[in-house]
């Protein structure tokens, strides 16, 4: 993959708009970089982002963190914010794993077991231990 191609694929997962990302790429020279090719190039990312996102979790995962971060979107014509719910694993030897980065438009208990249910899914066995901040829904999911 070409510095270029890195770097465009890191715009566009930043958010970057490809109106600034052709300005950014001229920069260094490039004449001109079209909303079809900043989509060429950054294609690759959703097919890594569904692979991520849909891997098997063959290892037991004793200990889970579950927490949200709020980040804003742009939907509709509107800018809203929502969570970002990302749950991390630790093996029995310590190591630890992202599992999940889920974005949700709520933190209820609904969209808590849709989330554990994905999981569950893809493999990961019960947790002993559940590390969150204090969500009443996660806690009726658990």
């Amino acid at each position: 993959m070409s510095i270029l191609n890195r770097d465009v694929q890191e715009a566009y997962a930043d958010g970057v708009s490809t109106r600034k990302i052709d300005w950014l790429a001229g920069a260094p020279g490039i004449k001109k970089i079209s909303a079809s090719q900043v989509s060429d190039i950054t294609i690759e990312l959703d097919g890594q982002v569904e692979a991520f996102r849909k891997r098997r979790l063959d290892a037991a995962y004793p200990i889970l963190g579950v927490d949200s971060i709020y980040e804003k979107i742009r939907t509709d014509g509107y800018v809203v914010s929502i969570a970002v719910m990302v749950v991390t694993g630790v093996k029995a030897v310590g190591n630890r794993a992202i599992l999940a980065v889920k974005p949700m438009w709520d933190e209820s208990e609904g969209t808590h077991r849709n989330l554990i249910r994905s999981l569950n899914r893809r493999g990961l066995g019960t947790g002993r231990l559940v590390v969150s901040a204090d969500h009443k829904g996660l806690q009726a999911v658990i």
